[in-house]
């Protein structure tokens, strides 16, 4: 059984920055950026946020969306196994899916201090 590989993607994010860019919005960021139950799982924790973001656009880079084109909201992290989250597609997620024919997304995250980094692998069906 050979899977095919539809798309990857990987992002890097400082958790720093992030932090900065949270108190500059006042929060509007984390409305627009994180569901209730990302924001609930990572505790509004800015290396858990970093995390579930860098896991969140990770899986849009490997549907072949970009931010600009999908609503976050469409992927939600669950963070319940911190390297190696679940994700869940709704929307125009959920749509790429289906038109680009994946049948498995899997995203791994690593995080330290300053960095959160997510690699995501997009699978079509076995061949």
């Amino acid at each position: 059984m050979n899977a095919n590989v539809v798309g990857i993607g990987v992002d890097l994010v400082d958790v720093d920055e992030l932090q900065q860019l949270l108190g500059a919005t006042e929060g509007a960021f984390l409305e627009t950026g994180w569901t209730p139950n990302e924001l609930a799982q990572c505790e509004r924790q800015s290396s858990q946020l970093a995390a579930c973001w860098a896991a969140k656009e990770a899986a849009m880079k490997a549907l072949g969306l970009g931010i600009g084109e999908i609503d976050p909201h469409d992927v939600e992290v669950d963070m319940g196994n911190r390297r190696r989250p679940l994700i869940h597609l709704s929307g125009s997620a959920a749509a790429a899916r289906i038109d680009r024919d994946i049948a498995s997304l899997v995203v791994t995250v690593a995080l330290d201090r300053r960095w959160a980094i997510a690699t995501a692998i997009a699978m079509g069906p076995a061949k």
